[in-house]
């Protein structure tokens, strides 16, 4: 897809689909539970641990590994109400055991969710890849044991066909990201065929335009903040 440009959108945490089902977007970057797939076309980049987020003072912050035992009785920084099943998945609250979950702040977006935990106001879980794209002083990251692992991909509805545009971009993905060990099954690009649905956007925007003022790229991709 030469002369092609791909805009890219942060995820504000108050739409669960990312902008998937409105259409605003064409594929989203989720760290998901394995379950999500049963909903949603998955392009898969690998499988991702959890680490626990927690403020530079903390008991633990000196450990090597935190058991998710030891954690759930802290307050936590969670994520909003709208973003729904996201918020039980960044809460662990399935591997909780029914243990109830504390909260000490709610935060809107990564950068208020990583102050929240620098202030002491609560800590939190991470895709393990956010101790290096999001470090900053005040917060620290540990490997976390007891909550299961992410599944990393891109992911598009299960009614909407891929594009020649979408179906380019995911290939150039796969080809170029690996992100932890692999994770099983085909491809969703050996299944689906890639057609243009009418009247969509496509993942790449539309070629280049002459230069000048430059009207808003037709499609973009998401990534899920802190999920």
């Amino acid at each position: 897809m030469p002369g092609w440009q791909v805009r890219m959108r942060q995820n504000n945490w108050f739409d669960p689909t990312s902008g998937l089902a409105s259409g605003e977007i064409d594929l989203a970057l989720w760290h998901a539970p394995a379950a999500i797939a049963a909903a949603y076309n998955c392009a898969e980049l690998g499988v991702e641990e959890r680490c626990a987020v927690l403020p530079a003072g903390h008991r633990l912050a000196d450990r090597e590994v935190v058991d998710l035992a030891e954690l759930l009785d802290e307050d936590f920084v969670a994520i909003p109400r709208e973003a729904g099943f996201w918020r039980d998945y960044w809460l662990a609250v399935e591997e909780r055991g029914g243990h109830p979950v504390r909260i000490g702040a709610v935060a809107h977006n990564a950068d208020e969710w990583l102050t929240a935990i620098a202030c002491g106001q609560g800590i939190g879980f991470a895709p393990v890849t956010m101790s290096r794209l999001a470090s900053r002083p005040g917060v620290v990251y540990r490997p976390l044991r007891g909550v299961s692992a992410s599944r990393v991909g891109l992911y598009w509805p299960l009614d909407r066909p891929l594009t020649p545009a979408m179906a380019a971009f995911v290939r150039s993905c796969r080809e170029t990201v690996r992100i932890g060990p692999a994770c099983p099954g085909p491809s969703p690009l050996d299944t689906v065929p890639a057609q243009r649905r009418p009247g969509g956007a496509t993942a790449p925007a539309a070629p280049a335009p002459a230069p000048g003022p430059a009207p808003a790229p037709a499609g973009q991709t998401s990534a899920n903040g802190a999920g």
